[in-house]
């Protein structure tokens, strides 16, 4: 019978990498639609619009795009771990006298779960990057766009 073995620190730390990286994405989440409320109330009253308003604009699109960025690291690193655990236990593997094949596909499925759970988080990022990108595109747009221009009127 497999008994649970357990983890090597650099599994440990990836999953703390994991758990700062959530709490960092819900943080930036969070600050990037305030900042947009915030821009919406600029565009809104006519004598906030400006500079500070294009800088605003600015600072929300390097906030998602650096979601984009910890995603990359968050792939490699995943990446990097389960590469890790392999070559542990390929290692074990080959100082065995006996082999014991269960053991060793016990061990890989339980390095494939922190390589999952980086991978969620991996695809979340990316996917709160693309959704903040087209809203802040969207936002844009909506602010060029002038109803007096399509009319033919100037």
């Amino acid at each position: 019978m497999y008994d649970g073995y357990s983890q090597p620190l650099f599994t440990r730390l990836f999953v703390l990498y994991l758990f700062c990286v959530g709490v960092l994405l819900l943080v930036r989440v969070v600050q990037i639609v305030l900042m947009m409320r915030k821009a919406r109330k600029a565009q809104v009253s006519a004598d906030k619009i400006g500079v500070s308003y294009e800088l605003l604009y600015d600072k929300i699109r390097s906030k998602a795009h650096s979601l984009r960025g910890f995603a990359v690291l968050t792939f490699l690193l995943s990446m990097l771990d389960l590469t890790w655990s392999a070559s542990d236990i390929l290692l074990g593997l080959r100082t065995m006298k006996a082999a014991n094949y269960t053991f060793v596909l016990a061990r890989m499925g339980d390095s494939l779960v922190p390589v999952s759970f980086g991978l969620i988080i991996c695809v979340a990022l990316y996917l709160s990057d693309m959704v903040c990108e087209s809203a802040l595109k969207g936002r844009q747009l909506a602010l060029q766009w002038n109803p007096k221009s399509d009319c033919g009127e100037n």
